[in-house]
Protein backbone atom coordinates (compact mmCIF):
# COMPACT_ATOMS: atom_id res chain seq x y z
CA UNK A 1 0.00 0.00 0.00
CA UNK A 2 2.82 2.43 0.82
CA UNK A 3 4.55 1.62 -2.47
CA UNK A 4 1.42 2.58 -4.39
CA UNK A 5 1.16 5.79 -2.35
CA UNK A 6 4.80 6.60 -3.09
CA UNK A 7 4.24 6.16 -6.81
CA UNK A 8 1.05 8.24 -6.68
CA UNK A 9 2.90 11.08 -4.94
CA UNK A 10 5.76 10.96 -7.44
CA UNK A 11 3.37 10.90 -10.42
CA UNK A 12 1.42 13.85 -8.99
CA UNK A 13 4.56 15.89 -8.29
CA UNK A 14 3.95 15.80 -4.54
CA UNK A 15 7.64 15.50 -3.75
CA UNK A 16 7.52 16.41 -0.04
CA UNK A 17 4.81 13.81 0.45
CA UNK A 18 6.83 11.28 -1.55
CA UNK A 19 9.80 11.80 0.77
CA UNK A 20 7.56 11.25 3.80
CA UNK A 21 6.09 8.05 2.35
CA UNK A 22 9.56 6.79 1.38
CA UNK A 23 10.75 7.52 4.91
CA UNK A 24 7.88 5.43 6.31
CA UNK A 25 8.75 2.61 3.93
CA UNK A 26 12.39 2.72 5.02
CA UNK A 27 11.40 2.50 8.67
CA UNK A 28 9.51 -0.70 7.86
CA UNK A 29 12.17 -2.08 5.50
CA UNK A 30 15.57 -0.39 5.60
CA UNK A 31 16.75 -2.00 2.35
CA UNK A 32 13.72 -1.11 0.24
CA UNK A 33 14.93 -0.40 -3.28
CA UNK A 34 11.70 1.33 -4.42
CA UNK A 35 11.77 3.59 -1.35
CA UNK A 36 15.42 4.57 -1.95
CA UNK A 37 14.88 5.21 -5.65
CA UNK A 38 11.63 7.09 -5.03
CA UNK A 39 13.16 9.25 -2.32
CA UNK A 40 16.14 9.99 -4.59
CA UNK A 41 13.77 11.11 -7.35
CA UNK A 42 11.74 13.27 -4.96
CA UNK A 43 14.82 14.82 -3.35
CA UNK A 44 16.29 15.63 -6.75
CA UNK A 45 13.05 17.34 -7.77
CA UNK A 46 13.18 19.35 -4.55
CA UNK A 47 16.74 20.45 -5.28
CA UNK A 48 18.19 18.37 -2.45
CA UNK A 49 20.97 17.04 -4.62
CA UNK A 50 23.19 15.71 -1.84
CA UNK A 51 20.28 13.78 -0.30
CA UNK A 52 19.38 12.45 -3.73
CA UNK A 53 22.99 11.39 -4.26
CA UNK A 54 23.01 9.38 -1.05
CA UNK A 55 19.66 7.74 -1.81
CA UNK A 56 20.50 6.80 -5.38
CA UNK A 57 23.86 5.40 -4.29
CA UNK A 58 22.02 3.14 -1.82
CA UNK A 59 19.49 2.18 -4.49
CA UNK A 60 22.23 1.24 -6.93
CA UNK A 61 23.91 -0.93 -4.30
CA UNK A 62 20.64 -2.85 -4.08
CA UNK A 63 19.96 -3.00 -7.84
CA UNK A 64 23.01 -1.89 -9.85
CA UNK A 65 21.42 -2.43 -13.28
CA UNK A 66 18.15 -0.57 -12.72
CA UNK A 67 17.79 1.90 -15.62
CA UNK A 68 15.69 4.42 -13.68
CA UNK A 69 18.20 4.54 -10.84
CA UNK A 70 20.95 4.92 -13.44
CA UNK A 71 19.14 7.87 -14.98
CA UNK A 72 18.69 9.50 -11.57
CA UNK A 73 22.40 8.94 -10.85
CA UNK A 74 23.25 10.64 -14.16
CA UNK A 75 21.01 13.58 -13.30
CA UNK A 76 22.66 13.91 -9.90
CA UNK A 77 26.11 13.76 -11.49
CA UNK A 78 25.11 16.42 -13.99
CA UNK A 79 23.74 18.73 -11.26
CA UNK A 80 27.00 18.31 -9.34
CA UNK A 81 29.06 19.24 -12.39
CA UNK A 82 30.29 15.71 -13.09
CA UNK A 83 29.34 15.88 -16.75
CA UNK A 84 31.67 13.10 -17.91
CA UNK A 85 30.29 10.72 -15.28
CA UNK A 86 26.73 11.65 -16.28
CA UNK A 87 27.43 10.98 -19.96
CA UNK A 88 29.16 7.70 -19.14
CA UNK A 89 26.12 6.65 -17.10
CA UNK A 90 23.68 7.60 -19.89
CA UNK A 91 25.48 5.88 -22.79
CA UNK A 92 24.41 2.32 -21.94
CA UNK A 93 20.91 3.53 -21.11
CA UNK A 94 20.55 5.17 -24.51
CA UNK A 95 21.80 2.04 -26.28
CA UNK A 96 19.30 -0.11 -24.39
CA UNK A 97 16.45 2.06 -25.58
Amino acid sequence: MLLAELQRCLDAGLHESAVAVADALLVAQRRSFPARRGRARANLSLGRVMDAEQDVAEALLLMPQDPQAGRIRAQVDHRLGRVDAAVDRLRPLSRAG
